[in-house]
């Protein structure tokens, strides 16, 4: 995994457990939590909503803005935790307003991008490219998959320093 996101996951835990630890984190009563969690991790469209119990709705933008803005509240943060919550809020834009960027930044973004121009690209003759698993959706092993990770590394490994290119992993 990126150390950079790594110090960004590990940071963001750090000041919810925080806020927790002083009875201050923001109540976000989600509505089937599982649901949600599995509709925002596939969300192509990144609106990330999120039902919250009463039937009203929010976003994941949101909810993340409400612990940056409770951290900044309550605790007594030191220049990197405020460091980290510039970062935070840099990075949600960019991802809300699709900017540029975060690709560099994120695995999951740099594979969804990847994904997508497979989508985009499938009916061309570079489709012919990709895993016959991610058009039929059928189950070719134990991992039905494996083919789409194994493609995305190969993809992800080719954008390493200054292009260069790799050999694709054997099966």
């Amino acid at each position: 995994m990126n150390p950079w996101i790594t110090w960004l996951k590990v940071g963001l835990v750090r000041l919810a457990v925080a806020l927790a630890a002083v009875g201050e984190s923001p109540i976000w009563r989600v509505a089937r939590p599982v649901e949600t969690f599995r509709r925002i991790s596939r969300d192509r469209e990144r609106a990330y909503t999120i039902d919250l119990e009463g039937g009203s709705h929010s976003n994941a933008y949101l909810v993340l803005e409400s612990y940056l803005a409770a951290a900044e509240k309550v605790l007594d943060l030191d220049q990197e935790d405020q460091h980290l919550i510039q970062v935070s809020r840099e990075l949600l834009t960019q991802l809300e307003q699709r900017l540029p960027g975060p690709e560099r930044k994120i695995d999951w973004v740099a594979k969804q991008q990847l994904i997508e121009s497979a989508l985009d690209a499938r009916d061309t003759p570079r489709a012919s490219t990709l895993p016959t698993a991610i058009w039929t959706k059928k189950r070719v092993c134990s991992r039905p998959w494996r083919s789409l990770e194994r493609w995305i590394r190969f993809r992800l490994s080719r954008l390493g320093p200054k292009g260069a290119r790799v050999r694709e992993p054997s099966r």
